[in-house]
């Protein structure tokens, strides 16, 4: 699942809800649902953003925001033990 934004004209269509991460990833586990937000080094997490990503991480999800690959690949180490 990914959220989209796509200019027609002089204005954004958007897909997925306010807020909504960019990827949803499932590990093989009925337990666990995984967010990934990606941002640039210096970009903001929106107020829709946060109040997403609170509501999720309340019912169990766990939500990333990641800057590079390298805190993907740090958070991806730390899960594997």
């Amino acid at each position: 699942m990914q959220s989209a934004a796509m200019k027609i004209d002089t204005r954004f269509i958007r897909s997925g809800e306010k807020g909504i991460p960019d990827g949803l990833f499932l590990k093989y586990n009925p337990d666990r649902i995984v967010w990934i937000e990606v941002k640039k080094k210096n970009g903001q997490v929106s107020s829709n953003q946060k109040l997403w990503h609170a509501a999720e991480m309340r019912m169990g999800a766990t939500v990333l925001v990641i800057r590079d690959i390298d805190d993907l690949k740090a958070w991806l180490r730390n899960e594997s033990g």
